[in-house]
């Protein structure tokens, strides 16, 4: 978690978004520096508002301009129909949430080339860092638990299908065997542990490079 600051003009700017209407709408913008940093910068979250409404809100929002790519749940035709009628159209996300979860750790790990974290989030992006603080996977640490992650699913979208066009894709048994190794790991670490560690990603002290060591995703 970093403080804000300008993003650069000639920064390339792509967004992610899940779409709701009893649930929220969610959006977010992230930026990515020529090292490769991607830098989450804005969200934008609401129920119970016309796409129209939200539409406004995208349009004005930070570094938007015409045609921006927007990673959309895959899911949603007619909302994604609608909105491109308003002059914002979407494109399909990756929806698969392993492969969504997979990206978003490789990217939250410490680069040693970059000397930081390859995912990056302003510090007063509220919503988000909620939604990250209490992510968790069920009883038997298979599937996460449905719950308040709607602006989680945007940067999901956004990252693994962004990084996918640029050939960073990870097969199936790729994704079995990081799923078996987080398993043992988490194992361990119960077993170790007699009280559970809880490490708050509000903290704005935690080094980002832990955040792939916590059971956050």
């Amino acid at each position: 978690w970093i403080p804000r600051f300008e993003i650069p003009k000639e920064w390339e700017v792509r967004g992610g978004m899940d779409f709701g209407f009893d649930n929220p709408l969610a959006y977010v913008k992230v930026a990515r520096s020529p090292n490769g940093i991607f830098y989450v910068f804005f969200e934008h979250k609401e129920e119970g508002q016309l796409l129209e409404w939200h539409a406004d809100v995208i349009t004005h929002s930070p570094r938007y301009q015409q045609g921006e790519l927007i990673y959309a749940d895959p899911e949603a035709a007619q909302e994604r129909a609608e909105l491109a009628n308003y002059g914002i159209p979407t494109l399909e996300g990756v929806r698969h949430i392993e492969l969504g979860i997979n990206a978003l750790k490789r990217v939250m790990r410490y680069d040693t080339k970059a000397e930081s974290c390859r995912l990056l989030v302003f510090n007063d992006l509220w919503k988000l860092a909620k939604e990250i603080k209490y992510y968790a996977r069920d009883d038997k640490m298979r599937i996460p638990k449905r719950s308040d992650d709607h602006l989680l699913d945007s940067l999901r979208y956004c990252i693994k299908t962004w990084t996918d066009s640029e050939g960073f894709k990870y097969d199936e048994y790729q994704l079995k065997q990081e799923a078996l190794a987080d398993t043992l790991k988490q194992q361990r670490e119960q077993r170790e542990a007699s009280v559970p560690q809880i490490v708050s990603p509000l903290d704005w002290d935690t080094d980002m490079s832990d955040w792939s060591d916590q059971n956050y995703f």
